[in-house]
């Protein structure tokens, strides 16, 4: 599987070994997780977004993998939602946009997880 892949189709990063689902997401939410500098005790907003051709069961999926995962992680999951929202050439994957919570995010915010 291609992984880091542009939005515009572009190759990704490099190509890896497709994996279950529990590792995909593991590996698409840690690094966005580190930047963010996320940790135990922190909420974050994801946004769980599907590149034209995934199916909303697999991104369904995903985003209940993710919650896990976060969970896991003593992170909470205040709002999320999934969708193809920014597609590329009606490519098969997902992305996963994570940000920190504040009061004024979730305010804006009516999704729950």
């Amino acid at each position: 599987m291609e992984f880091g892949v542009g939005i515009h189709g572009e190759r990704g990063r490099e190509t890896r070994p497709t994996v279950p689902e529990t590792e995909l997401v593991a590996q698409l939410s840690a690094p966005v997780l580190a930047a963010i500098g996320a940790k135990r005790g922190d909420g974050v907003i994801a946004i769980v977004n599907g590149l034209g051709a995934t199916h909303g069961l697999e991104l369904s999926i995903a985003t209940a993998e993710l919650k896990k995962s976060l969970t896991a992680s003593g992170i909470e999951l205040d709002r999320v939602i999934a969708d193809s929202f920014v597609t590329a050439l009606d490519m098969h994957g997902l992305s996963i946009t994570l940000l920190r919570s504040t009061e004024e995010f979730l305010a804006g915010w009516t999704s729950t997880p």
